[in-house]
């Protein structure tokens, strides 16, 4: 069972997510948590230090998420597409509440949100041992998280997205990509950033396609 100030930082990461900063008050936190503000003021005396556990605690999951991001190259990139298209989980909602804080000008939120993109970063690089195709494969984890949180289309086009994903028995194989399909990840490149402003169905799909390309090139000569 969750202790009284883990329901508390819950009701305001609620809040946080719902209503925004400026209409989440102490008052209405409590409500939330159901306890009493005297209650509430006994763990968090202000919403200084409300936000300071929030992003502490926060931290820390984005700091087990980056150490789930171990193994081979392929189950790395693989592990993190699946994971980009996580909506409403747990780091999921506290991302949403922390990038809340973020926006309204708290410097530890915004280096708590850095911190965390950094890490995964550093995490693929260390499993690809390619400076490109950690890059690229954030860039696709954040075009992912874009679409699944807006399109269900492309919720739903995850397990097709999951088999283009490279496999112990797509690295044996010797056989080099294309230059079909080289253009045509070349293509998907090009309008990356507009498919993450605008997303359309499938769009996982085609965006898992051009990293499992890129690691292909990278890890097994393809």
């Amino acid at each position: 069972m969750s202790s009284a100030r883990e329901k508390i930082l819950d009701a305001y990461e609620e809040s946080l997510t719902t209503v925004g900063v400026a209409a989440t008050t102490l008052d209405a936190v409590a409500r939330i948590a159901g306890v009493s503000k005297g209650g509430l003021i006994y763990h968090f005396p202000s919403k200084e230090a409300l936000a300071d556990a929030l992003i502490a605690r926060f931290a820390g999951m984005a700091r087990a998420s980056a150490d789930q991001l171990q193994g081979d190259a392929a189950t790395t990139v693989r592990h993190f597409i699946e994971m980009s298209s996580s909506v409403g989980d747990e780091l999921d909602t506290a991302w949403l509440a922390v990038m809340n804080l973020s926006r309204n000008g708290n410097q530890s939120a915004t280096r708590a949100i850095l911190e965390l993109e950094r890490s995964w970063h550093d995490a693929i690089l260390e499993s690809t041992g390619s400076p490109l195709v950690a890059h690229m494969t954030k860039l696709v984890g954040d075009g992912l998280y874009h679409s699944t949180s807006f399109v269900t289309e492309s919720r739903e086009s995850l397990p097709e997205a999951a088999k283009l994903l490279p496999s112990e028995k797509n690295a044996r194989r010797s056989s080099a990509p294309s230059s079909t399909c080289s253009r045509t990840s070349a293509l998907h490149l090009t309008n990356l950033r507009t498919k993450h402003l605008r997303p359309t169905p499938g769009t996982n799909v085609k965006l898992c396609g051009v990293t499992c390309v890129m690691l292909r090139r990278v890890r097994w000569g393809g």
